[in-house]
């Protein structure tokens, strides 16, 4: 079985409830270890918050066991951030995993109050590199494989 090492960071972002935010990010479970909280303040004083993880996300505990987690606690470490998030800014989520098979992966989520979207680096990566070729050669897009 492949072993996995990841990092999680999310950028620094304004909640609506600050109470609300730190009683559900201490709530929070990681593959290995435990998120930290980082703080900071915008330039008129609001703070601002941001967290890391020395692994991936697991998802929200829950309510009655710290241990226990039910079948979408990632769905709802998502949609817990979506009704925290102030109206007016974003959580991206960037996750970054290496295995022993020196595979790499790099993804984000970014989240919204009404939106949420998931970009994987290595498909855009990808899509980008066949944009830049098919410029290059004048090719027009026929989305077909480049032999």
């Amino acid at each position: 079985m492949a072993v996995c090492q990841s990092v999680t960071r999310s950028n620094y972002f304004h909640v609506r409830d600050e109470e609300m935010f730190l009683d559900f990010i201490s709530r929070v479970s990681v593959d290995d270890g435990d998120i930290e909280l980082l703080l900071d303040t915008d330039p008129w004083g609001e703070p601002l918050f941001a967290f890391v993880a020395a692994g991936s996300i697991i998802g929200i505990c829950d309510d009655t066991d710290e241990t226990a987690f039910d079948d979408d606690a990632y769905g709802n470490f998502i949609s817990g951030l979506q009704e925290i998030v102030a109206s007016n800014d974003a959580i991206i989520i960037m996750e970054i995993s290496l295995t022993d098979s020196k595979s790499v992966g790099a993804s984000s989520t970014i989240i919204t109050a009404n939106d949420t979207d998931y970009i994987d680096l290595q498909e855009l990566s990808s899509d980008k590199a066949i944009d830049m070729l098919m410029e290059q050669h004048n090719y027009p897009y026929s989305g077909e494989a480049i032999d």
